[in-house]
């Protein structure tokens, strides 16, 4: 049996009390971070090993940000997952509250 290698690398986090997911894919030299409910950062990991230049703010790498963010939807339902994972960890009350939201209101 043959097996299909992916050009990429995919990673979630989900915290417990942690209001929003994070979606990470990595292809060729870049890295690209979503997080839900708030803006995308997109490095290039051969250059800034280090992170320090976020290239996300950079109009010439639009195009990237999208084909990143097509790649990512069609990896995963962010909205489904994230909150499936809240529910698995107790933070979705029976009524459907959403405690981690709770958590930021303070």
């Amino acid at each position: 049996e043959q097996h299909r290698r992916l050009d990429h690398v995919f990673c979630e986090y989900h915290g417990q009390f942690f209001p929003n997911s994070w979606y990470m894919i990595v292809r060729d030299e870049f890295k690209y971070v979503y997080y839900m409910n708030d803006r995308p950062q997109l490095f290039n990991i051969r250059d800034d090993p280090d992170e320090l230049n976020d290239l996300a703010a950079d109009s010439a790498y639009l195009q990237l940000l999208s084909e990143f963010e097509i790649l990512l939807r069609s990896i995963v339902d962010i909205d489904a997952v994230a909150f499936r994972a809240k529910n698995e960890c107790g933070m979705i009350t029976p009524e459907g509250v959403d405690l981690t939201l709770r958590n930021m209101e303070r």
